[in-house]
């Protein structure tokens, strides 16, 4: 075992990692510099110079704005929790722990595996462009680490009869999601001017005009809005079911999706039954339950109200993604046979698009991104008494993973109030190696022993026979 600086730096050795980010600017020395980085300043530039190079691989880097908030707040201190610590360098943190488990864990491999197969990952693939495990999830786990947080935006919980000031502190992540969908996102399509937008929408139609996060009084508002992922989602049909027949995945019997619901949970929900997973089906009808819950009557225990930042993340990013589809799609259709299709051409020429990945790639990396901290969560058989438990690895292995490396993230996160009473763990104070085929955490110093007790506690909450693929140490009594 060596400590994890040295550890994670390994990943630069291994041919299908490097492949994989290989177009990123000094990849391997800008990942070096954020290991063996000993000021907060440092590693979380250079994290964040990182992860956009990364999500530009997927053409998604206009996402960076999401996570660019989330450290605004931090970084200001504009925020309700007290205890909150950095997210941008544990979300690359994260990216890189799945990586090792990728390459070092045949029980995860194993599990990843039979999920890519079915959705038609391989060297014959059809439905989507990835011949190799490794390619896919390199792209499907971008948005179950690096942009799992980006939620934090609309972070606000406070006492539950504190109705202004929770909404005041959520609405900072509505201005950013309002910026993103009225300019951001349309600067980096090159579509800036907003004569050219206007003239854009007039062939397309207003129906597809960014969403609206005007009059969002109260956190129930913004959650609506979050879910709601368009009102014409019969444009999702034909794709859908091409995806379907080249997946060879035959019709399903009983209630079918309702594509005008345009609601991410049934989305979601409908994605996991395709897929023949009703145990992930009611679990995501369970989070739908329990997102709410937190929002209208708050955690348990406590006296807290809150937009979960977890669900919010997942809502977010299937919310952008759809919507650049939509448009694209569309787009298509007008590209010929118009006096106005140059302009449409002009958007079709600003990135491109899969349809069968957002169906089986987008589509489960966002619900696996939704569901990660609910599913860290305690007593929430008090808030839906159907609450499923703990997750099974073969339940959803990307799921599994996200929550996975998510609990075992502790060391170089700074605090964003500083306290002096405790002390964070730092990278060279915790061994990461292989043993017997599992992955190996060991929590070094005087308070390794109740480290890793917490690590082991929290796992246990949320994670089914974890122990087959992670040893942790020390033990202690």
């Amino acid at each position: 075992m060596r400590k994890v600086p040295i550890e994670l730096g390994e990943l630069l050795l291994w041919p299908s990692f490097m492949d994989r980010h290989k177009a990123c600017p000094d990849f391997s020395i800008e990942l070096e510099r954020f290991l063996n980085a000993t000021m907060d300043e440092v590693r979380t530039s250079t994290s964040n110079r990182i992860v956009r190079s990364i999500l530009d691989l997927i053409e998604i880097s206009d996402f960076g704005l999401f996570r660019k908030s989330v450290l605004r707040r931090e970084l200001t201190g504009t925020i309700a929790y007290p205890r909150q610590r950095d997210h941008s360098s544990h979300t690359l943190y994260n990216y890189l722990l799945g990586w090792y488990f990728f390459r070092h864990s045949p029980v995860l491999g194993k599990a990843l595996k039979q999920h890519f197969a079915v959705r038609g990952v391989g060297p014959k693939s059809r439905a989507i462009p990835f011949r190799s495990d490794s390619e896919y999830f390199a792209s499907v786990w971008q948005y179950a680490s690096l942009l799992h947080d980006i939620g934090y935006m609309f972070e606000g919980g406070l006492p539950s009869l504190g109705f202004r000031e929770s909404v005041n502190q959520a609405s900072i992540g509505v201005r950013a999601v309002h910026d993103y969908f009225h300019r951001q996102m349309w600067v980096a399509c090159n579509f800036d001017a907003p004569h050219s937008r206007a003239k854009l929408f007039s062939i397309l139609g207003d129906s597809l005009k960014p969403p609206s996060f005007d009059q969002c009084d109260s956190l129930g508002d913004i959650a609506g809005r979050l879910q709601f992922i368009g009102d014409d989602l019969e444009l999702l049909k034909a794709p859908t079911t091409k995806a379907f027949h080249e997946l060879g995945l035959p019709p399903k019997r009983g209630p079918q999706f309702n594509d005008s619901s345009g609601d991410a949970f049934d989305l979601w929900a409908h994605h996991y039954d395709r897929f023949d997973k009703p145990g992930m089906v009611k679990r995501i009808q369970s989070m739908r339950k329990i997102f709410n819950g937190l929002i209208d009557e708050g955690l348990p225990r406590l006296d807290l109200r809150l937009l979960d930042h977890g669900v919010c993340s997942g809502l977010l990013l299937l919310m952008a993604s759809t919507y650049y589809y939509r448009l694209y799609v569309t787009a298509l259709q007008h590209s010929t046979g118009t006096p106005k299709s140059q302009v449409v051409q002009r958007f079709l020429d600003s990135g491109s698009i899969s349809e069968g990945f957002w169906w089986t790639g987008i589509v489960w990396a966002t619900a696996a991104t939704a569901l990660h901290n609910i599913q860290q969560m305690e007593d929430l058989n008090k808030i839906d008494p159907e609450w499923p438990g703990a997750l099974a690895l073969d339940d959803d292995p990307l799921a599994y993973l996200g929550v996975l490396v998510d609990v075992l993230q502790e060391w170089d996160r700074y605090s964003v109030r500083k306290v002096l009473d405790s002390e964070p763990i730092q990278g060279n104070e915790v061994k990461l190696g292989v043993h017997s085929r599992k992955v190996k955490v060991y929590f070094l110093g005087p308070d390794g022993i109740r480290r890793a007790k917490k690590v082991r506690g929290d796992l246990n909450v949320a994670l089914r026979d974890w122990e087959k693929m992670l040893e942790l140490g020390p033990t202690g009594p």
